[in-house]
């Protein structure tokens, strides 16, 4: 519930309220997203490292904000989100499968195919929500409704995760095995079924 009415607070720019595009206005929610629930370190890519006040405060949301009850998919959401505005949803799955890589190689949380799912999401979530002025309005008019889980996260509960370099390589071969492809697939058909992750407008 708290990360929902935290996308509503963010989203709730109306049309016409700023003098910013739709576009501009969500690109500027999604990286308050990021800052405050994925990296605050973001803060330096958009010149507000040195609100060291802000940044706390903003911080502060992280606590009890989850998906599905997990805290670590709504900040692998977030984060990708902001990357994708940042930069571009290559390099911002290029960052989420070298996290989970790390983590395998290092003895972190091991390889995590839910947490690559909730990278994609938030990536899918950024593209859908900035794709052009009439989806960005779209999206806004979309989190003024009623907020869904299911519309930005499906259940992803069964994917595996914590998986050891060696766990990885024995199931799974390497990165971009036709096993491993199958499993990404998986996770873009149930993005697909989440009305938040796909451009709004018919026919974009």
């Amino acid at each position: 519930e708290k990360f929902g009415a935290l996308l509503q607070k963010a989203f709730e720019l109306a049309p016409g309220k700023y003098p910013q595009s739709a576009v501009q206005q969500n690109r500027a929610a999604i990286l308050a997203l990021g800052i405050a629930i994925g990296d605050e370190r973001l803060a330096r890519f958009v010149n507000l490292d040195e609100q060291k006040e802000l940044l706390d405060q903003a911080v502060l949301l992280r606590q009890g904000t989850t998906i599905r009850d997990r805290n670590d998919w709504t900040r692998h959401f977030c984060l990708s989100a902001a990357l994708a505005v940042l930069e571009n949803n290559l390099v911002s799955d290029a960052s989420g499968l070298l996290k989970e890589q790390m983590d395998a190689l290092t003895g972190g949380s091991g390889f995590s195919f839910t947490d690559i799912a909730a990278d994609r999401a938030g990536v899918r979530f950024a593209l859908a929500a900035t794709n052009s002025e009439e989806d960005a309005i779209a999206m806004q008019k979309l989190l003024m409704g009623e907020y869904h889980v299911n519309n930005f996260l499906p259940d992803i509960t069964d994917l595996p995760e914590g998986l050891t370099t060696e766990q990885f390589r024995e199931k799974y071969g390497k990165m971009g095995s036709e096993l491993y492809r199958e499993q990404v697939s998986v996770i873009e058909t149930r993005l697909d079924s989440c009305l938040a992750l796909s451009p709004l407008q018919p026919g974009k």
